[in-house]
């Protein structure tokens, strides 16, 4: 219940532009571990096996809150409707200039429709088990994630890259430390992000 609460909080200040950047350079790498420490005994819990691909991209200038929030609803999602048993995938890469971190996942239910709908508000995916979280979910966790990859000058993308096969990938900058913070998108850019 207290996840709800901040993400529908962090929901609401998104869509009235009040998400500040304070960007600082960190450890993309050790950020991703350092996130994934509160999603592990659950992980453990439902037997999944974690597949790590994390090379050293160096450092990355970003809001480390914005970037952990993004990332742990999305370590969340993946171990909440990810196979029993089954492995979840974590890589970061450097590409032309931007951070890319993929969190791919097995899921029964996962379909083309699921990436079409992945970041739509109150939009919950079957996934052709019984709920497997000990939280409760409202379907905002993604669309959260969406708002804050676009705040750090980002964005972010679902696609089923085969049956059952689940991946969320985040493009990031790699902004160095004289590039200005990453301008919040105008309220008719929001509004057609949230009709889309």
């Amino acid at each position: 219940m207290q996840r709800m609460v901040e993400n529908l909080l962090h929901l609401a200040r998104a869509d009235a532009g009040q998400l500040r950047c304070r960007c600082e350079r960190i450890n993309p790498t050790e950020l991703l571990r350092h996130c994934w420490a509160e999603y592990a005994s659950g992980a453990e819990r439902r037997g999944l096996k974690i597949e790590w691909d994390l090379p050293d991209v160096g450092s990355v200038n970003t809001d480390p809150e914005m970037l952990a929030l993004l990332l742990g609803n999305i370590l969340e999602n993946a171990v909440n409707y990810a196979n029993p048993d089954s492995t979840v995938h974590l890589s970061i890469r450097a590409d032309n200039g931007e951070l890319l971190v993929r969190v791919g996942n097995q899921c029964a239910g996962a379909s083309d429709a699921t990436a079409e709908h992945a970041f739509d508000r109150f939009w919950r995916g079957s996934t052709g088990q019984p709920p497997n979280s000990e939280r409760e979910h409202c379907g905002l966790g993604l669309s959260l994630c969406k708002s804050l990859a676009e705040r750090l000058g980002g964005s972010i993308t679902a696609r089923c890259s085969a049956p059952g096969e689940f991946t969320i990938t985040v493009r990031l900058p790699q902004l160095d430390d004289n590039s200005p913070p990453p301008k919040a998108p105008r309220a008719d850019q929001r509004e057609n992000s949230m009709s889309a």
